[in-house]
């Protein structure tokens, strides 16, 4: 059975998310494909050690959508069979006018 008490709650998730975002990303980024694959994986690290914190019996996932900010949109879809009440996932998204950075965090109980 469920612990109620053990929920995850989406603005904790955020909250953690965008203090890793703002620890990492400087407002001077520019875009450089050829750099980004260590800072992502970093960045999706120190994202998840910060979720860890949050001390929560579930698995999260941490995807990190990036690309330069020319004026396009990007739009993307989610497909999920899960526990409604329980599971979840939440979006932050972070911008300095040359990249984005979509970071999306989904949660499943275990």
């Amino acid at each position: 059975q469920y612990d109620f008490a053990t929920r995850v709650e989406g603005k904790d998730v955020e909250r953690v998310v965008n203090e890793a975002v703002n620890q990492m990303l400087k407002e001077d980024l520019q875009w450089k494909p050829d750099k980004f694959e260590t800072l992502l994986r970093l960045l999706a690290e120190a994202i998840h050690d910060k979720i860890k914190t949050l001390k929560k019996p579930y698995k999260f996932v941490v995807t990190i959508d990036i690309g330069p900010n020319v004026g396009a949109g990007m739009d993307f879809s989610l497909v999920a069979f899960w526990e409604a009440d329980y599971d979840g996932h939440v979006k932050v998204n972070w911008t300095n006018g040359n990249i984005f950075i979509w970071v999306v965090v989904f949660w499943i109980k275990n």
